[in-house]
């Protein structure tokens, strides 16, 4: 129930800000400074063992609703760099003080 709470209220937030802007953009108000503002239109929800993640997606010239789409991860490490939790093994392993590399 608390994901779900979550992302409720992440669209609701994300849709206010995005509608705004958009509104202050259509009536003038909005300086782009000769550029081109796109809106995304699909905001991605993951929940990640307790650890919830949202990513904005996509790119249009005109706001319209949030699409919402969940996604489920086992685990936060894995979805942050796209590659398991597990320990790597590693190169090389100095243990003291006054190691370094020359060259």
């Amino acid at each position: 129930m608390v994901f779900e709470k979550f992302v409720v209220e992440t669209k609701a937030i994300w849709g206010q800000y995005l509608s705004h802007i958009y509104r202050m953009q259509t009536t003038g108000n909005l300086d782009s400074n000769g550029g081109f503002v796109l809106y995304p239109n699909i905001l991605l929800v993951t929940n990640c063992s307790g650890f919830y993640v949202v990513e904005l997606i996509g790119a249009t010239s005109k706001y319209k609703e949030l699409v919402v789409k969940r996604h489920k991860e086992k685990s936060i490490y894995r979805y942050m760099s796209q590659f398991d939790d597990s320990q790597p093994d590693s190169l090389v392993h100095m243990d003291g003080s006054n190691h370094g590399f020359r060259f």
